[in-house]
This record gives C-alpha cells, structure tokens and sequence, in this order.
C-alpha cells in the first residue's frame, strides 16, 4: 500500500531575494565579460564553430 501526499507551499518570490545580491548587482552591473563567448561551449577556433554559425543564421 502506497500513500501520496503533497502539502501546498507558498509561491516563491524572486524579488525577495534582490536584497540578499543587492551588493553584489550594484558591484557588478556595468561590468563587461573579458571573453565574448563565455556562455558558449563552441569557440571560433573549434570546427564545428562555422558549420553551428551558419545553421543559427539559416545558411545552407
């Protein structure tokens, strides 16, 4: 016999937690990223960087 129970929880609110970042958003905001592709695993030197750059801009 198995049972299921599931309790309700209060949503969660996202704007709570500006204050526990405000420092550190307010030391980072205007900041620049020194690498360009920093959120890409695919790099220009790498091969399939061309073959990945054309099929994002629909080139054949």
């Amino acid at each position: 016999m198995s049972f299921l129970s599931g309790c309700k929880e209060k949503a969660i609110n996202p704007e709570g937690d500006i204050p526990l970042f405000k420092d550190f958003i307010e030391e980072n905001i205007d900041k620049v990223a020194d690498d360009p592709y920093i959120s890409s695993t695919v790099r220009p030197e790498n091969e399939m960087y061309e073959v990945l750059l054309k099929l994002q801009r629909g080139i054949p």
